[in-house]
């Protein structure tokens, strides 16, 4: 498994999360992605962005950006 720094922007998609995707650029953003291959980091930040937005609103991500980041991923089980 890799760490992957993913450098992309948001889309919005109003107040349902399957709505029609605008246009206009909402922010920018960086996710690092612990996963197999490059081809798991599209669908994973889609999958996070299922969920609102503590505003109600849902959002589509499009990526800029990807790199492999050498090192070990450390995730705290608690």
């Amino acid at each position: 498994m890799t760490v992957y720094k993913t450098e992309y922007y948001t889309l919005g998609r109003g107040k349902e999360a399957d709505g029609e995707i605008g246009n206009l650029k909402q922010w920018d953003g960086n996710a690092y992605i612990y996963c197999e291959d490059t081809r798991d980091v599209q669908s994973l930040l889609e999958a996070f962005y299922k969920k609102p937005h503590k505003n109600g609103s849902y959002y589509f991500p499009v990526i800029k950006k990807i790199t492999a980041l050498k090192g070990h991923c450390i995730i705290d089980d608690e």
